[in-house]
């Protein structure tokens, strides 16, 4: 097949694009210039990128930037449509050059539902206006809804929207779960919640095996991907901690601590724990293979064993993670 990537050398595209190679597929990449750079090509080996036609642009410079794309392909993977312009103007110039496109969105385009576990029919946020580009924590939903709301419209039944949850694996730069990995050989260990809280998160292999299984079947329609539910005191087991202090709600949300200091935190009952409460059964019934999270922990800390993660996460986001200084502190408020 000939594939086309926009985007292909993030943490999810190095894999897409590896995976599409090493199945024979003909890859091409549209990307700003930063694919020899990518992590996770330094991580896999270098042997891809020569098995890859790459054209240079950036969309946000508009429709212009597109018009290098003048050829045709089977199938288009959406990694990086943020905004509606973004993917407005993908599908428009792309609309007679490709057969079928797939976008990746993500589980937040739906309203959180605390008390109901979300599926494909669950209710989505209203599409935001086009003209809105900023991306944060209050528009990130309504955008990929926006997004989503253009692919239906412009590929009328040749589409795919595909929805992951929170993903990781090596070469993940956000910090989210490297952040408990290393915090695990703490001597003691501050853990959130009672051990009740639920923690679910998707390995990013599974999810690039997913998207060219797509690609190849062409299975239409719209798919979560979500790996296992499981709860924050199997989550410690499987770290190793053997010396865990749990930290109840209240002190936490006393101390005015929320996901982004305590990485892939939510407590039960929020809105944001929504999100940690995904169906993957349609994707499932589809071939969609799920990692346990023993497996993606053990790659994760083969690819640490590699890596200077002080040198490799941006500082913004260690800034941001709770300090050992503040640990201690709630642990001392837990247990005095």
């Amino acid at each position: 097949m000939n594939i086309l990537v926009l985007g292909g050398t993030g943490f999810l595209g190095a894999q897409v694009v590896q995976q599409c190679v090493a199945l024979g597929h003909n890859v091409s990449v549209f990307s700003r210039g930063l694919f020899a750079e990518s992590p996770g090509y330094r991580f896999a080996g270098m042997a891809t990128l020569k098995h890859v036609q790459h054209f240079y642009g950036d969309r946000n410079k508009g429709i212009d930037a597109l018009k290098v794309l003048d050829d045709c392909w089977d199938v288009c993977i959406d990694l990086c449509g943020y905004t509606a312009p973004q993917v407005r103007e993908s599908t428009t110039w792309l609309r007679d050059r490709v057969r079928h496109y797939i976008y990746i969105s993500a589980v937040r385009a739906f309203l959180p539902s605390p008390e109901h576990m979300i599926n494909e029919s669950s209710e989505r946020y209203s599409p935001i206006d086009e003209n809105i580009t900023r991306v944060d924590n209050e528009t990130y939903g309504p955008l990929k809804a926006a997004c989503e709301s253009i692919v239906h419209e412009v590929f009328e039944g040749r589409n795919t929207i595909l929805r992951p949850q929170v993903m990781v694996g090596p070469n993940d730069l956000s910090g989210r779960m490297t952040y408990w990995l290393l915090r695990a050989k703490n001597q003691p260990v501050m853990l959130p919640g009672d051990g009740n809280d639920f923690l679910q998160v998707v390995d990013v292999t599974d999810v690039a095996r997913f998207i060219v299984r797509v690609s190849e079947n062409r299975y239409l329609g719209e798919f979560n991907l979500a790996g296992h539910k499981i709860s924050w005191r199997e989550f410690s087991q499987l770290l190793g901690i053997q010396h865990g202090v749990w930290v109840n709600n209240q002190i936490i949300k006393n101390a005015g601590l929320t996901f982004r200091e305590l990485p892939l935190f939510r407590p039960r009952g929020s809105n944001e724990a929504s999100y940690m409460n995904i169906s993957h059964d349609k994707a499932v019934s589809c071939g969609f293979r799920i990692s346990e999270m023993s497996d993606t922990i053990s790659r994760i800390m083969e690819w640490i064993g590699h890596t200077d993660i002080t040198q490799m996460i941006p500082d913004d986001i260690q800034h941001e993670q709770l300090s050992p200084e503040a640990e201690a502190q709630l642990i001392r408020e837990q247990l005095f």
